[in-house]
């Protein structure tokens, strides 16, 4: 599933890029300003909801797993809006978690009298959301099947993340090896969101600019006969 959201966004970004450059190219050739302008806007508010997503997603990894933000840490704690980004971020993140201890440790043949499930709010398809009602996943006895949009998820996690050891003794366990694991293998990630994020807030500045360009003139339509440079069986003429 992840390989296909990167493929996806990989695709998206491409995309996005030919965009910028046409509406760039567009905005300063004679006669097309005003559609360039159009691709120019779209393409920065495009940009800027990417940039917004990305800074989101690499500031909730780096806080949800203990963080080592440097300068910057103490400035979004100090940041009242940014703590509100990054603690409903969090909020999420927990509640995934939740769902994935509650719906995967089922699927395992856990101790009764041990796993105590702790509670995951789902969306009306079933989807861990935090806003949404608790979920009514029950287990008569384990292991049992877990719950279907779940289901994909549990199969992929690693073994020394969830195991039948991590679900018996707790959340807490399942956390701490969830945060170790997110540490070694997803925090690269983390740097890499916030790095593409700054290159593509220069981008966006550079939109921007372009935008708002009013001074100079248009570069002209340069008018190509071929009839002057070709004859009728298509050989150049000097």
């Amino acid at each position: 599933m992840a390989m296909y959201c990167l493929i996806g966004l990989g695709t998206f970004l491409t995309l996005l890029a030919c965009l910028g450059m046409q509406g760039s190219a567009m905005r300063k050739t004679e006669g097309s300003e005003g559609r360039g302008l159009c691709l120019l806007i779209i393409y920065a508010v495009l940009l800027f909801v990417i940039i917004l997503v990305e800074t989101v997603i690499g500031l909730v990894i780096f806080i949800w797993v203990g963080g080592s933000l440097g300068p910057l840490t103490d400035k979004i704690n100090n940041n009242e809006k940014a703590q509100k980004v990054a603690k409903k971020g969090t909020v999420q993140a927990g509640n995934f978690i939740n769902c994935i201890y509650d719906g995967c440790c089922t699927a395992l043949p856990v101790d009764s009298t041990k796993f105590v499930p702790v509670g995951c709010h789902v969306n009306s398809k079933g989807i861990p959301d935090a806003t949404g009602p608790l979920s009514d996943h029950t287990c008569a006895e384990y292991p049992c099947d877990p719950p279907k949009a779940l289901k994909q998820m549990c199969d992929s996690i690693d073994g020394s993340v969830l195991n039948q050891k991590s679900c018996n003794e707790g959340i807490d366990s399942f956390k701490a090896n969830t945060a170790t694991y997110l540490s070694a293998n997803i925090k690269p990630i983390g740097y890499v969101c916030l790095g593409v994020g700054g290159l593509q807030l220069i981008l966006f500045i550079f939109s921007v600019l372009q935008i708002c360009w009013c001074c100079g003139k248009s570069d002209p339509v340069e008018d190509w006969d071929d009839d002057e440079y070709y004859d009728d069986y298509g050989r150049v003429v000097y």
